[in-house]
């Protein structure tokens, strides 16, 4: 699916506006900081950006939802996984029922986009402390569904791109055939929706819009730098990658790379 004009411009040949900040010698595009494989750990320092300190034991949900929660602990109870639910098959191997456990998870998105640069295009990333997986990870701008995207993968990855990252889009394109793309599929039910974010040209960038417990800094890798990253596995994130290897591909075959 398709949003915006039918301009191409070739991201690999233009140039943007370079800034240094004198005060912490870091180079920065359009306001935010440039990352490479050499200065990564500096800059997410520099950020404020770094594992959250643990305050308890891990428990189940069950037993926390036992305990005498305050009311924003209840209201938190929403964002809780869903209950698993179990399928039932014949295996075709044995003839034999087969008994299936799925941990039911809601779908997310991943926005891949570039920015113009010279020598080469900088990739769009967000850096944040993520709890389940315990790690800092880098990953392409990401979100969810929400009921004012009217049931719209496009229409929210467009919105979730340009709220993280203030950067306007001229037009959002599915990748994979837009079709969802299983994150861990032996068990879990959820998936992954991948696109492409073509930039408004000239580049526009506004004020982002995060939510007020969104611990969310945008950083932005030079193509080269972020496909280092990954083949280090240093993004812990594979929303970083399939997006990635999908959006590189899309625009290698638009030559636009």
């Amino acid at each position: 699916m398709f949003i915006g004009p039918l301009k191409w411009p070739t991201i690999s040949r233009l140039s943007g506006p370079k800034h240094t900040n004198r005060r912490t010698s870091l180079k920065t595009a359009y306001g935010y900081p440039i990352v490479t494989t050499r200065n990564i750990h500096l800059i997410l320092k520099k950020l404020g950006i770094k594992p959250w300190e643990k305050t308890a034991p891990d428990t189940t949900l069950e037993e926390y939802a036992k305990r005498d929660l305050n009311d924003k602990q209840r209201a938190e109870l929403r964002f809780a996984p869903k209950p698993d639910v179990v399928r039932f098959y014949k295996n075709p191997a044995t003839e034999e029922p087969f008994t299936g456990f799925c941990n039911v998870g809601d779908p997310w998105l991943t926005v891949f986009a570039l920015v113009p640069w010279d020598p080469e295009p900088l990739v769009v990333v967000t850096v944040e402390f993520k709890h389940g997986f315990g790690k800092v990870v880098l990953v392409p701008p990401s979100g969810n569904i929400s009921q004012k995207d009217r049931g719209s993968w496009p229409r929210a990855a467009k919105r979730e791109f340009e709220e993280e990252t203030g950067f306007k889009l001229a037009r959002i394109i599915a990748l994979a055939s837009g079709k969802e793309q299983g994150a861990s599929v032996r068990q879990y039910t959820a998936g992954i929706y991948s696109f492409l974010g073509i930039l408004k040209d000239p580049v526009e960038r506004r004020p982002s819009r995060l939510d007020d417990n969104e611990l969310l800094k945008v950083v932005l890798v030079p193509l080269s730098d972020w496909l280092d990253i990954i083949d280090r596995g240093d993004t812990y994130d594979i929303a970083a990658v399939v997006p990635t290897h999908l959006g590189v591909r899309k625009l290698q075959k638009l030559r636009m790379l």
